[in-house]
């Protein structure tokens, strides 16, 4: 499970690696293209700000737009893709996972994914048109890029973190959000190069995206009507089974920040759903934060509160979490009825207990949580600084080969948004955050 749990870094980098190489600090142009349809610059050499104008309609040519302004903006994409499949390749030989396996997984849930984003990834597919598959040929067929687009289902997403305080607990009254991406370290030089802030403008609709350059997916983002979710993994050892309706976690997710204006709505959207995977996602609105816990192996989905009671009789026992105010999640199961997975990885218990900490700490003496607050507690290197999980860090770096890539923390009224993008070249062993939204962007 590890070794294919390493392995996904590297597929995923087909969002990621494969749109390396991308220089300059305008907006792209594509030849042939509707700049008014889709529109990519570069921002302080950090991360690249992408606008689709969603109201065009035809799903289909908004990918072909999408892929001719990659195209144009992103030089050496397709052998940058192709090298990544070949590398994650090599990594799932020991797994007995070949491209075959993989493709076979895509196009399964690909057939389950709503039909516009079909539309969307087949206007892609319009651009990147090579039908020959050959992994090492530097470029870019149609059945990789969809390995590409469903990356997060056919293989593995590693850990990540979130909390939030709401009402009393937030200076303001209002929900103040943080969320840390972890990534395998052999993928942050891809990985810094491409991140990204995907608007996708449709009126009521209009969802921001945080991810990588030529995801169409939410791994992490937030809609017009001020909720946001982001996933994360929530492992269990069992095999990999598609019996035809599975769906796509992270594509559902976007799907729900469309088309719900609620935490609960975008929680019913999710709730007895058909997933490859086991997951986590966390939800906040300006009121309040919650998480949703899926765990098909066991047919359960739910969402947990701050104040829900926590499973007991685990391997590892899970603490208490006594904020009524405030809440948190890892990578593990805490609502009655999921797998017991407290034991998976022993970080879970650590950064739980850090959480418990750190909003002890902020709630003493009467104190309560802002933007500034928020930055500190998911920038928490450990109590020894050294950015392992085992040292109860929340800002991991260089830890088993996976650091922070991407972290989040947000007003959830005003929508104020600070991202710590990893900058090329090592990781970071603190957040480095820039404000990238000072209100609502919509």
């Amino acid at each position: 499970m590890k070794t294919i749990k390493m392995a996904f870094f590297a597929i995923v980098l087909l969002s990621v690696a494969a749109l390396q190489g991308c220089g300059g600090s305008g907006s792209g142009s594509a030849s042939g293209g509707t700049a008014s349809i889709v529109t990519i610059r570069y921002v302080n050499g950090l991360y690249y700000r992408v606008d689709i104008d969603m109201s065009a309609g035809n799903h289909y040519e908004i990918g072909r737009q999408y892929a001719l302004q990659i195209q144009y903006s992103v030089p050496g994409y397709e052998s940058l893709v192709d090298s990544v499949i070949q590398a994650t390749l090599q990594a799932l030989e020991e797994a007995g996972i070949d491209f075959n396996e993989l493709n076979r997984r895509a196009h399964i849930i690909y057939g389950n994914i709503p039909t516009d984003y079909q539309l969307e990834i087949q206007g892609m597919q319009s651009v990147f048109s090579s039908t020959d598959d050959t992994v090492g040929n530097g470029r870019l067929s149609q059945n990789k890029l969809l390995i590409f687009h469903l990356a997060a289902d056919i293989a593995r997403v590693l850990s990540c973190s979130a909390s939030a305080a709401f009402g009393s607990g937030s200076t303001t009254g209002e929900t103040i959000v943080g969320r840390n991406l972890e990534w395998s370290d052999y993928t942050l030089p891809f990985l810094s190069s491409l991140e990204a802030t995907v608007m996708l403008h449709n009126g009521s609709k209009s969802v921001v995206l945080f991810g990588f350059v030529g995801q169409i997916c939410a791994i992490s983002g937030f809609n017009a009507s001020k909720v946001f979710a982001a996933v994360l993994d929530s492992d269990v050892v069992w095999p990999y089974v598609l019996l035809g309706g599975e769906r796509s976690y992270v594509m559902d997710v976007r799907y729900a920040l469309e088309n719900q204006t609620t935490l609960q709505g975008v929680a019913a959207f999710m709730t007895g759903k058909d997933y490859a995977y086991t997951f986590n996602v966390i939800l906040a609105d300006p009121n309040t934060a919650a998480v949703f816990e899926d765990d098909p192996t066991e047919g359960f989905s739910g969402l947990r509160t701050a104040t829900s009671t926590l499973k007991t009789g685990t391997a590892v026992p899970i603490p208490a979490w006594n904020f009524s105010n405030a809440i948190c999640v890892v990578n593990w199961f805490t609502l009655p009825g999921t797998s017991d997975n407290s034991d998976f990885w022993n970080g879970n218990l650590d950064r739980w207990n850090s959480f418990i900490t750190l909003y002890t700490n902020a709630f003493a003496g009467g104190g309560t949580v802002n933007i500034g607050v928020m930055k500190q507690i998911t920038g928490y290197p450990g109590a020894h600084s050294t950015g392992k999980a085992s040292d109860g860090a929340i800002w991991r770096y260089n830890d088993e080969n996976e650091s922070v890539v991407q972290s989040i923390v947000m007003n959830m009224n005003t929508l104020e948004t600070w991202v710590s993008f990893q900058p090329q070249g090592q990781a970071l062993h603190s957040p480095n955050y820039i404000q990238v939204f000072s209100g609502n962007p919509f």
